[in-house]
């Protein structure tokens, strides 16, 4: 593990997701949390502003990233 891997994990060892998503850029924090919260692809895409049909690609980058 690098430092770097150590910031994202909890003091039991785990990885902490808010030090995660928090590492992210804005849009693929916005993103994730949108997918989460169970919004669709057009509600991802009107709060991006981007084209619906990016959005699985977005999605596959920021699940990737974090």
């Amino acid at each position: 593990m690098t430092g770097d891997d150590l910031d994202d994990h909890s003091p039991d060892g785990r990885r902490d997701p808010v030090a995660a998503i928090e590492r992210l850029s804005t849009a693929h924090a916005v993103l994730l949390r949108l997918d989460r919260s169970g919004a669709s692809h057009e509600q991802m895409a009107v709060a991006l502003g981007v084209p619906v049909a990016s959005i699985p690609t977005l999605l596959r980058v920021a699940w990737g990233k974090f």
